[in-house]
């Protein structure tokens, strides 16, 4: 007699027991508010001195500027950490992890770099349209390697569902952007669909050091809208 086959597993579906953040409208809104005042205020001021051609061409000079510095933020950050890229023989496993996951997830043009320090901490920066990932040396010393992979895995699904804009604008305006481009529990799951191991993402959250300022935009664990330890007990109860 022949037994019965068990059904094949599911897929996992990233977005089993979480709700999927949107973009609220008002929260785009006024982080577009936040960066075009500066930029209208002085226009309308020199319209009223010089003209509307001046104005015109403040316009133009504002925009550029705004521009320039929401798109400069990934390089600053680069530069406030002291990120340099490893030599030859450098850090393998963290060159290697980035490489076989971003090839994993599709994510193109990702290369990895180390920072300066001790305290443990991750940041995604975009530059240009690619982008660093960046690990601290303390956080290659101490974390083991399914935390390692945990940290990449987060800050890769990060750069693939939310892309490399919405973390520059955050960077941008700060804390005035709210929720906008923070991380999300569905986030997090979707860095657990690639590693498979909630324990070794919760343990890396509970290790990181939170970050604030603007490299908190493109870190692993921001100390804002959602704790690192908030994320930690909301995996260990999926």
């Amino acid at each position: 007699m022949s037994l019965p086959r068990s059904a094949p597993a599911s897929p996992f579906d990233p977005s089993w027991g979480v709700e999927v953040a949107r973009l609220e409208p008002a929260a785009v809104a006024r982080v577009g508010a936040l960066l075009a005042a500066p930029t209208l205020l002085v226009a309308i001021i020199v319209v009223l001195l010089a003209g509307p051609i001046w104005g015109g061409l403040a316009l133009l000079l504002g925009v550029g500027a705004t521009v320039a510095w929401v798109l400069g933020q990934g390089w600053l950050t680069l530069r406030s950490c002291g990120a340099r890229r490893p030599g030859p023989g450098e850090h393998p496993r963290l060159i290697n992890m980035v490489s076989s996951l971003a090839t994993q997830l599709g994510v193109e043009g990702v290369e990895g770099a180390v920072a300066p320090g001790a305290e443990p901490g991750a940041w995604l920066c975009p530059v240009g349209g690619r982008a660093v990932l960046v690990s601290s040396a303390g956080l290659l010393e101490r974390f083991t390697r399914t935390e390692v992979e945990a940290v990449v895995a987060s800050l890769l699904v990060r750069r693939r569902h939310h892309g490399g804009l919405v973390p520059l604008v955050r960077a941008a305006v700060g804390s005035a952007a709210g929720a906008l481009g923070g991380v999300t529990p569905a986030d997090d799951v979707r860095a657990l669909s690639v590693t498979r191991y909630p324990p070794g993402l919760a343990s890396a959250l509970l290790r990181a050091s939170p970050e604030r300022g603007r490299r908190a935009a493109f870190a692993f664990a921001p100390a804002e809208p959602v704790a690192p330890e908030v994320r930690a007990a909301q995996i260990r109860d999926l």
